[in-house]
């Protein structure tokens, strides 16, 4: 049976309809997606259903104890800071705001450039506890519905790009372990350079020098006379000297003693000193020896907090904790 002109002209316009609301859908549904997630420099923000998911890196979880997802349902959320250095979530009863960034598990840092997106996502954020609060009120169910967005249309696009927004934060993250284990190798080599150098400058005793050590039968002979010489050199050497984990695991570090542990802390910034990469004035050994200290602390903070830093390497752990630090150039 042929179709009439008038048909055929009916068909085709309703096929032109048909086609233009799913573009408009899918258009609706890729804005959808970039305004519910924000990708910061320390972990990113994403709307879900009923709730703002807070999601960090490793090294950031490990360092400051946080959880590496924490979920703020949208009654909880009191108000949101949106600066050009950070984002932060105020929850009602949780905390009152006068917490540093670096203290506050509902902040992440942001860049500059990545306010713009953020500020998106704090107002989409406001408007979906604007449409909670208008159903907890009292709003009839039929304008409850009509406030809500369609998210049917487009689900399973909006579920594909999602992925790919998943995806690309796993490379993201992958690219930070590769910088980070390039700059433990160079800090490595400059350590290992900067220690030959130390070793070349170093005068022991003469009784070393010559290898001979002085036997008194009336003290206790050749034992005593060994154990005499060695207490002597510990209590001579500088405190920068005689650090030995630069190579070895975070499990090792916990298990070594205070002085091989800011010895080796040393190595790590004077390696970066030599290079011209410290960003701090320092004029000699003594003067790197409290950035020295608090290094020694930070890496013992994360080897304390738990067994799952025990299998990462030392120079990994201390490069990050240099870059948190603010002490590279």
């Amino acid at each position: 049976m042929s179709l009439s002109a008038e048909e055929k002209q009916r068909i085709y316009e309703e096929e032109k309809v048909r086609a233009e609301a799913r573009s408009m859908a899918e258009k609706e549904a890729r804005e959808n997606v970039k305004e519910r997630l924000a990708i910061g420099g320390s972990g990113s923000v994403e709307l879900l259903d009923g709730k703002v998911r807070i999601t960090r890196n490793l090294i950031v979880s490990t360092l400051r104890g946080f959880p590496l997802e924490k979920d703020i349902p949208l009654e909880l959320i009191d108000s949101i800071q949106v600066e050009d250095d950070f984002f932060r979530i105020i929850a009602k009863g949780e905390n009152d705001g006068r917490k540093t960034v670096s203290q506050d598990e509902n902040a992440v840092l942001i860049a500059k450039p990545q306010r713009v997106a953020f500020e998106k996502l704090r107002d989409v954020i406001h408007s979906k506890i604007g449409m909670v609060e208008k159903i907890d009120t009292g709003t009839s169910e039929s304008d409850a519905e009509i406030a809500m967005p369609t998210i049917e249309i487009g689900k399973a696009n909006n579920r594909q790009r999602l992925k790919w927004f998943h995806w690309l934060l796993i490379a993201f993250g992958g690219l930070i372990g590769i910088f980070i284990l390039l700059l433990g190798l160079v800090i490595a080599i400059g350590f290992a350079v900067g220690h030959k150098q130390q070793m070349q400058r170093y005068e022991p005793p003469a009784a070393a020098a010559t290898g001979t050590v002085a036997v008194n039968p009336e003290t206790g002979g050749l034992s005593s006379a060994i154990a005499n010489h060695a207490s002597e050199q510990r209590s001579t050497r500088p405190w920068y000297e005689g650090g030995t984990l630069s190579r070895s695991t975070m499990a090792e570090w916990k298990r070594a003693s205070y002085r091989n542990r800011l010895a080796t802390a040393s190595d790590f910034l004077a390696a970066l000193w030599i290079e011209g990469e410290l960003n701090a004035e320092i004029g000699s050994m003594d003067d790197l020896k409290p950035l020295a200290v608090e290094l020694e602390k930070q890496l013992s903070s994360v080897s304390s907090g738990g067994n799952q830093a025990d299998s990462q390497s030392v120079s990994t752990m201390a490069a990050g904790c240099i870059i948190l630090m603010h002490l590279k150039k």
